[in-house]
């Protein structure tokens, strides 16, 4: 992922999005190598799925957290609705 992010950034750009199967973190929230990722590279949003039900939806940060904002966008969550994004 890291060589990705390298990669756009020699090719001009500047503004990311990160978009992961996994929550970015594990259940207690903790920073993880995604989550620095993010930061280090400046990423305004990350996309990620996987929690199901209602029990799970909170496994991960969801919302805004040190300037970037975490969407969780798993079916369910979302009832099915697509969420706009950007």
């Amino acid at each position: 992922m890291r060589d990705s992010f390298e990669q756009a950034r020699k090719d001009g750009y500047t503004k990311f999005l990160m978009f992961l199967h996994y929550p970015p973190t594990n259940i207690l929230e903790e920073e993880s190598v995604f989550t620095k990722i993010a930061k280090e590279y400046g990423v305004e949003h990350v996309v990620y799925s996987h929690c199901h039900g209602d029990s799970r939806f909170h496994d991960s940060i969801i919302g805004q957290f040190q300037g970037i904002w975490y969407h969780l966008v798993s079916g369910d969550y979302l009832k099915f609705k697509p969420e706009r994004i950007i």
